[in-house]
């Protein structure tokens, strides 16, 4: 078949060859280009997530007041539980106030080490102690409840108990190495 028999066969059949042609243009179209309807699938998704989001903030959006309010009341909350390093005094009152209500016997205690955040934002501070209490055993668990249950976020490194060598043989000394959240 030559190029002339082809003209004719096109001239004579118009139509079937203009569809064939059609179709032959739409497969290879749909073929280079199906990954785009992927890309503008997933592409929907993240605009539909969007969407939704934006929804959600304006309608949520009213409270943002309320919410600020509430949060700055939380804040105000959690820092009144913390400590100041510099203040000592105050800071070690905490100890013998629990040895008041407990009944243990401090025999040591010192602040070690302020360790300080390496974080962002505000700068909060974990402040080292070592305690020494003498008491019966259910009197040392009293005083770490209270430790542990305190006005002040408080938590024990360590704890070891041994026989009292200075008391009756029920006693027992505790070394309690603990830290306490405090704020610069």
């Amino acid at each position: 078949m030559t190029a002339k028999d082809l003209i004719e066969k096109i001239k004579n059949y118009p139509i079937p060859f203009i569809a064939g042609f059609v179709i032959l243009v739409s497969f290879l179209t749909f073929y280079f280009r199906m990954d785009v309807i992927d890309d503008l699938e997933t592409r929907y998704e993240e605009i539909s997530v969007k969407g939704e989001r934006m929804t959600d903030n304006l309608l949520k959006g009213g409270r943002i007041e309320e919410d600020l309010k509430s949060l700055q009341v939380l804040t105000e909350d959690i820092e009144s539980r913390l400590i100041n390093p510099v203040e000592l005094a105050k800071n070690l009152q905490y100890f013998y106030r629990w040895e008041e209500e407990t009944g243990a016997k401090i025999s040591g205690l010192k602040q070690n080490r302020v360790i300080e955040n390496t974080g962002k934002g505000k700068s909060y501070v974990r402040v080292s102690y070592s305690v020494d209490i003498t008491g019966r055993f259910g009197v040392i668990l009293s005083y770490l409840k209270k430790l542990e249950t305190g006005p002040l976020f408080c938590r024990i490194n360590s704890l070891s108990t041994n026989n009292s060598q200075n008391g009756p043989e029920y006693d027992v000394t505790a070394a309690i190495e603990l830290e306490l959240l405090g704020i610069q």
